[in-house]
């Protein structure tokens, strides 16, 4: 049986929903229906990842990097390894979607491709292995402590676009 996720890790969870769906979509042989949703054009899409870059997913990637790891760096040797490959798999993405402007039309496809099954993958890990080990490794109030502070973080990043330090 799954385990519940736990109240201050729900809104990074949420979070991977529109991360999914923009993965899923972006993989070669999605299906009209998930690709309904993306400009046709090539610079017009690779515009829309990059605003969804910029307004999802890099928020999302500088919470865990910050507060998720500062939280529980240091706690458990299984999760410290877990936490170094996603921070290493969030500077990939960060800088494949820095690249896409520069890429010549032959090479749009294959790399939108490998942005979506990169992201998807990684999605996948953090809900089955890092949240799940993170509940496992923190306590209640530790958590709760870890939500606390993530609530603080997106909220800085809503008044000044900027996380609190």
């Amino acid at each position: 049986m799954p385990l519940q996720r736990h109240e201050a890790l729900r809104s990074l969870s949420r979070d991977h929903h529109v991360a999914l769906q923009l993965a899923r979509a972006l993989q070669s042989g999605a299906s009209p229906h998930l690709r309904a949703h993306l400009p046709a054009d090539p610079k017009a899409l690779i515009a829309y990842v990059e605003r969804v870059y910029t307004t999802e997913l890099a928020p999302h990637f500088g919470a865990e990097d910050a507060v998720l790891a500062t939280a529980v760096r240091g706690k458990d040797a299984e999760l410290d390894r877990t936490l170094q490959e996603i921070e290493a798999e969030h500077a990939s993405m960060t800088a494949l979607v820095a690249s896409l402007g520069a890429l010549g039309a032959a090479e749009i496809d294959p790399a939108l491709d490998r942005l979506g099954r990169t992201l998807e993958a990684h999605v996948r890990r953090e809900e089955r292995e890092c949240y799940t080990r993170v509940q496992e490794v923190l306590d209640d109030a530790a958590l709760d402590r870890l939500g606390d502070a993530l609530g603080r973080h997106f909220v800085s990043l809503c008044d000044t676009g900027a996380p609190s330090s």
